[in-house]
């Protein structure tokens, strides 16, 4: 077994991986689960970078039906292809059927095999809801997982209340791409998923921004008559919006401080992050808000926020091409 592994009489885990939070500027559930299994193998890589590089910084994406899944970044277009290809990695994707017994079964083998090696397994609905988190160890006496998740109540790993259907493996590591390549690509990205109507079941880019709009219109005007029922999804996507874009700025600004290229592109991406921090704090009722918070005149605020931030999407991906071209 590797250094970073304890064993102890009932169980075996990965030692010291972080607690998974929300309002850490970390909402991103796949990359900061992905990132923490990373450190955990020994790779120095940010949460930010991480976004920057596998197009997460630069997505929205909106399920006309008002499904959360739309801020789920292996959804659509999954950016866990360009992520692990970019840093080099052979990464496996093990998909089961989590009411199959003999599934289960297999799974909980590999989950074994990869603890073994030190390397934690980075795995969605290990807990409460469909959320990507970590495995990060098992039960040596009796079935059980041992993991990290957003609703973890201690520092001490959590035990998993359902087999995950997806879970990534990460595998050997090859040559990655150098830094020029990684901005470029990531812009490269960028331009796609703005400009990309839809990936399957979700609007993308402008796309999305635009049905967005027309879904908050339909409820600003039948809020006389019934509740915003999906307002906990709003919230979600409105949420994953801004982190997505404090992440572009973060990232790209690292970028310029390496190669002297993307100021522009940072400097409206700050204005955007500016107007949805503001609306954030200020305009929307939080999360935990009710239904009846959400009042026509908020919803009417939100329209004219998001209709802002397209406007400034607009003006960055044109930004980005320039950059693209020179």
């Amino acid at each position: 077994m590797k250094s970073n592994i304890v064993e102890t009489k009932d169980k075996v885990f990965i030692n010291k991986v972080p607690r998974l939070k929300w309002g850490e500027n970390t909402e991103n559930s796949f990359i900061r689960s992905a990132q923490l299994s990373l450190n955990a193998i020994g790779e120095n890589y940010s949460y930010d970078f991480l976004m920057g590089i596998s197009g997460a910084a630069f997505r929205l994406h909106f399920n006309p039906d008002w499904c959360p899944s739309s801020a789920d970044s292996t959804t659509g277009f999954d950016v866990s292809n360009v992520l692990f290809k970019s840093l080099g990695y052979k990464c496996e994707l093990h998909k089961i059927d989590d009411n199959n017994f003999e599934d289960i079964k297999s799974l909980y083998k590999k989950i074994i095999t990869q603890i073994n090696l030190g390397i934690p397994v980075i795995a969605i609905n290990l807990r409460v809801c469909p959320e990507w988190g970590i495995i990060t160890g098992y039960l040596k006496n009796k079935p059980g997982i041992l993991c990290r998740t957003y609703f973890d109540e201690s520092d001490e790993y959590s035990l998993a209340e359902h087999a995950p259907w997806l879970s990534f493996f990460i595998g050997d590591k090859d040559k990655p791409m150098d830094e020029d390549e990684l901005f470029k690509n990531s812009l490269k990205i960028a331009v796609q998923l703005a400009r990309t109507d839809e990936f399957g079941e979700y609007k993308s880019g402008y796309s999305a921004f635009n049905k967005w709009i027309d879904e908050l219109k339909k409820q600003s005007v039948s809020i006389k008559t019934k509740l915003f029922a999906e307002y906990e999804v709003n919230s979600t996507i409105f949420n994953y919006l801004l982190d997505s874009r404090q992440a572009a700025v973060k990232f790209l600004t690292s970028m310029n401080d390496l190669m002297k290229k993307g100021e522009l592109i940072v400097d409206t991406y700050k204005r955007e992050v500016e107007i949805l921090e503001n609306t954030k704090k200020n305009i929307l009722p939080s999360f935990d808000s009710k239904p009846k918070s959400w009042i026509k005149d908020i919803i009417e605020k939100q329209i004219d926020v998001l209709s802002q931030s397209l406007v400034l999407e607009k003006e960055a991906i044109d930004l980005i091409q320039e950059e693209l071209i020179n």
